[in-house]
């Protein structure tokens, strides 16, 4: 300890790097990354701190700091968002339940892919889009998908049954199976291209793609193919209709809008795809440091950007200049693998998406208050009733119970 009683800073270096500040268990209880490691830590240590609610608090949990040094600040940028998911530390904003967001995986390593939910994303030769927000919404995506593409839905790498009798699915359209030779290996491979489109939120592309193959169809007297190909026009033709249309323009980007209050924020980020709103996910994160809306939504980004897929271009609703930006810019164009735009709209349609995303951000968090408090009422509700009907004098605070049976 220096002789002011805060942890001694003399060790940190000037260099770009995280700072990893520790209680005297040795516990993680805060992670930041900064452009100069010894700088940014003397922050916190200032009179007054860096004016958060919460970093008086944080200064007297500290009683050692660690630190990582690296080569970049986009280096830190990652190593940052690593250690906030390792540690879950106390003061930092982090994903709720960050591991039990669920995807939609295409198992591109199998010779007949499957399509289907997922926790896990362990094989690289696989695709997998989300997170998604709950299990609902990726079921009734499925549902939708596979009334349109009829993907296999059978276990296993290899497709059938060992019966080698198709499966009900194949007998009402929900799938194309492949284990008989129903279809061949090339118009398989269609259909599960057919699905990344879809899920990649490129609607309006199999939209016409169809189109084309309908009046061909047609010209051809196939009315047989040509009422399947109406059918799925007009399945997708309705999954458009109930996206958001938002901007004039055909752009593809999401907007990544952040809300916080007293200790908890949300996150919300709207997938425009070709101009139109084709997604939008809700994330709640704990923010026990109290950090600022634009603080949490930077933080997000890398998180939320290490399983899902990078569009070219990611709004923000922070006033950091494209020097703070540039580390964000070059981690996302590094794992796109081409150039991504991370900037603040000033004006326009794409303005008003990030908005949109803000304002909903602040709504889904004003909701979930009102669920927690409906759930503490009725907790307390359960437990005066328990206190009447066994003359207790005050609520129950703890009920023990013990298994007699042996």
């Amino acid at each position: 300890m220096s002789r002011n009683g805060y942890p001694d800073r003399s060790h940190l270096p000037t260099s770009p790097g995280v700072y990893i500040f520790k209680d005297d268990g040795d516990r993680v209880v805060y992670v930041g990354k900064a452009k100069n490691i010894r700088s940014r830590v003397a922050n916190y240590f200032t009179k007054g701190g860096d004016g958060r609610p919460k970093i008086a608090e944080l200064r007297e949990r500290v009683s050692g700091i660690d630190f990582i040094a690296t080569r970049t600040e986009t280096e830190a940028l990652v190593l940052e968002a690593n250690l906030i998911k390792r540690h879950r530390p106390r003061f930092n904003a982090s994903l709720k339940d960050d591991k039990s967001y669920p995807y939609i995986v295409v198992t591109m390593g199998d010779e007949y892919p499957r399509v289907f939910a997922t926790r896990s994303l362990h094989d690289s030769r696989h695709r997998y889009f989300g997170p998604f927000p709950s299990a609902g919404s990726v079921h009734s995506t499925l549902d939708v998908l596979n009334k349109t593409f009829p993907f296999r839905k059978c276990r296993g790498p290899e497709p059938g049954r060992r019966s080698g009798v198709p499966c009900l699915n194949y007998h009402i359209g929900r799938s194309a199976a492949p284990c008989i030779g129903a279809v061949t290996k090339e118009e398989y491979d269609g259909i599960i291209a057919d699905v990344v489109f879809f899920l990649e939120g490129r609607v309006d592309g199999l939209i016409r793609t169809r189109k084309d193959a309908m009046k061909t169809a047609a010209r051809e007297m196939d009315f047989e193919r040509a009422a399947k190909l109406r059918d799925e026009l007009s399945a997708l033709n309705h999954v458009r209709d109930r996206q958001q249309a938002t901007i004039t323009s055909e752009d593809s980007f999401d907007a990544v809008g952040a809300f916080a209050e007293n200790g908890s924020a949300c996150v919300q980020v709207f997938a425009v795809r070709d101009g139109q709103v084709v997604n939008r996910d809700s994330f709640l994160l704990d923010n026990y440091g109290e950090e600022s809306a634009e603080s949490v939504a930077l933080k997000f980004v890398p998180q939320y950007y290490d399983n899902a897929a990078v569009p070219r271009e990611v709004l923000v609703q922070s006033e950091a200049d494209d020097e703070t930006l540039a580390p964000l810019r070059e981690h996302l164009s590094e794992v796109r693998g081409t150039r991504v735009n991370v900037h603040r709209p000033r004006r326009g349609d794409k303005r008003r998406v990030l908005e949109n995303a803000v304002r909903n951000a602040e709504l889904g968090l004003s909701h979930e208050k009102m669920l927690d408090e409906a759930r503490r009422n009725q907790v307390a509700s359960t437990l005066d009733a328990l206190r009447e009907e066994l003359a207790l004098p005050k609520l129950p605070m703890r009920i023990e119970c013990y298994d007699i049976s042996n």
